[in-house]
């Protein structure tokens, strides 16, 4: 068997609590100038992600809405997921990848439709 007290170490707490920081601090930063939260609200709720900007991830959004018939709710919540991917992995805007990952996370959804 493994044993996992032997197994070495990925991130430490404080390098993925940085990478967190720093994608909420992108994630705040690319709501739509209407839809940012008042200063006093900084934290409380992350802002309602924008659509995407590729048109490659709007394609690809557009079949899986097709496919798996999903509802508005079920689409502002693919945008929020890929969105929060790709702020974690240092980009502000998701691709295609992130994406595929965020309808990997579905139940019952396969990554393409």
């Amino acid at each position: 068997g493994v044993d996992w007290m032997r197994r070495p170490v990925g991130e430490s707490s404080a390098c993925v609590a940085a990478r967190v920081a720093a994608a909420r601090r992108r994630l705040g930063s690319a709501a739509a100038p209407s839809e940012a939260a008042p200063p006093e609200a900084a934290g409380s709720r992350p802002p309602r992600p924008r659509p995407f900007q590729d048109a490659r991830v709007r394609r690809r959004l557009e079949a899986a809405v097709r496919a798996y018939s999903l509802s508005g709710r079920a689409v502002r919540k693919l945008e929020a997921v890929a969105g929060t991917v790709a702020a974690l992995d240092g980009r502000r805007e998701p691709g295609v990848d992130d994406l595929d990952e965020a309808l990997s996370f579905r139940v019952g959804l396969m990554s393409e439709p």
